[in-house]
């Protein structure tokens, strides 16, 4: 009897239980359904408050679909000034008795705000144009670097700004080449006052000078400056010479023939007659012979076989920082492989190129908390300054050559010496950069030699290095960095 009399209430109870059950698990799916429909709103390129009601309201009732019984009230999207879409909804559960008690369906809320990105974003793509990277990999590169701008651009759509997304293009092999446009540039030691400027000749040579002998033009390419300059953005200017971007000169190099003594030597860049004679006192002097002047003409000049002055300086010049995705893009299927690897380099013009400083000045000011300046640096291998079996011991680069002391290094330094010395500026150059809020992304493609830490520690942190194993899968590791930069984020 006892139990008779329980067992209607008991039941009730259960029912009841079940119908809170379900209301809670209704809640639950309703708060995901919104976070998901308010982001789909944020995420429309449109202020216009009708179409954003109807987005969220659109993507909400498509991911409630398996709740039939269940009635949608209250629904609101709505768009603040400061870019906040907020949504809210409640969900009418219809009970099975739980009615009796609450006199009515059980009603369950949620709300959800998603924070629009009103941040800038200044990209530096700064690209291994070497040697190592002929073939597929300058091609998997090329195909993933423009589907990276093109990621960047359809982030950057959720944003009204027309300038919320500007990028630039940094190749870079054993040089940089910034493009012979600025030869009369202000920033361009085109008055031979930098101490680098001479350093290789036997007189006071300016070698914009020199090119005009021989009916050449400057390709556009530039060497380091010295150290601490080449790791630094100091604005170059007139008043302290090494501050200036020396123009890339390969000077020609002693002749190879049957009557001289440097038959021997590797030549490699032998573009002009030389002018001495065995009986010449100056005669089997190779710098002598490397560094006269007066042979700088148009007799017998060769520039066959890429020599010359601008040997090496074959790559895609840079892109300064713009809006225009599709030139950035056109730039990146023109990049070619050529050249050793100076990682420094390419990354000091990743960050000219974002600076607020000379040379470009297209950066906007580090104080304006409404832009990001990133860089995403990626290469395919380790610094090299090559070593040569002829007296310069080095063969002529951005670096110039290793007598020159850029490296801080002299004749007779090893390769691993030379190494180290570039891996420290590189190590410097990053800190420096970061110091400045700038964001590094490194990714490292199929190097097997050398230790990933270097490019580790470039990074901002241990999620921005990516350590890419096979080339094929380099578009994977821009997926993934264009999704850290994604701005757009659930705010409650």
């Amino acid at each position: 009897m006892i139990f008779g009399l329980s067992f209607i209430p008991l039941s009730l109870l259960t029912l009841c239980a079940i119908d809170f059950h379900r209301a809670s698990t209704v809640g639950n799916t309703l708060q995901d359904a919104l976070d998901a429909a308010t982001l789909a709103a944020a995420r429309a390129d449109t202020s216009n408050a009708s179409t954003i009601q109807t987005i969220g309201y659109n993507t909400l009732m498509a991911n409630m679909t398996a709740f039939p019984d269940t009635t949608l009230a209250n629904v609101t999207f709505t768009l603040a000034s400061d870019g906040t879409v907020t949504g809210n909804a409640d969900a009418q559960v219809t009970p099975l008795v739980a009615n009796m008690f609450v006199g009515g369906p059980l009603t369950v809320g949620a709300d959800s705000q998603v924070v629009r990105a009103n941040d800038k974003l200044e990209v530096a793509l700064v690209l291994d144009n070497t040697g190592s990277m002929a073939g597929t990999k300058i091609a998997t590169l090329r195909t993933a670097a423009a589907n990276l701008v093109d990621d960047l651009k359809a982030s950057a759509a959720n944003s009204n700004d027309p300038e919320a997304l500007k990028v630039a293009l940094v190749p870079f092999s054993m040089t940089v080449r910034v493009g012979s446009q600025y030869q009369n540039a202000n920033w361009v030691d085109n008055n031979a006052v930098s101490p680098l400027s001479t350093s290789i000749f036997d007189g006071n040579a300016n070698r914009f000078a020199l090119l005009n002998q021989m009916n050449l033009t400057w390709a556009g390419c530039v060497e380091s400056r010295p150290y601490p300059y080449d790791v630094q953005e100091t604005a170059p200017t007139a008043a302290n010479p090494s501050t200036l971007f020396v123009p890339y000169f390969a000077p020609d190099e002693p002749d190879v023939d049957q009557v001289n003594a440097f038959d021997d030597y590797y030549v490699s860049n032998d573009y002009l007659p030389d002018g001495l004679k065995k009986s010449n006192s100056d005669y089997g002097k190779w710098f002598k012979h490397q560094g006269r002047i007066q042979k700088y003409g148009t007799s017998g000049l060769d520039t066959s076989d890429g020599k010359g002055p601008n040997r090496g300086c074959t790559l895609q010049p840079i892109s300064r920082l713009t809006t225009n995705t599709n030139a950035i893009k056109s730039a990146i299927n023109n990049m070619v492989a050529t050249g050793e690897t100076n990682i420094p380099m390419g990354l000091v013009w990743g960050w000219h190129v974002l600076s607020p400083n000379k040379p470009f000045q297209d950066g906007a000011a580090y104080t304006d908390s409404d832009v990001t300046k990133i860089v995403i640096l990626m290469t395919d291998g380790d610094n090299v300054n090559s070593e040569s079996w002829n007296p310069n011991d080095s063969q002529y680069s951005g670096l110039s050559y290793v007598w020159n002391q850029l490296l801080g290094l002299n004749i007779g330094s090893s390769a691993s010496q030379r190494t180290a010395a570039m891996n420290a500026r590189l190590s410097t150059l990053c800190a420096n950069m970061k110091a400045q809020g700038i964001i590094i992304y490194t990714v490292r493609v199929e190097v097997t030699s050398g230790s990933s830490s270097l490019l580790q520690n470039c990074a901002t942190s241990a999620d921005n290095f990516y350590d890419v194993q096979n080339v094929a899968n380099l578009d994977n590791a821009f997926d993934e960095i264009v999704g850290q930069i994604s701005r757009l984020r659930i705010a409650h």
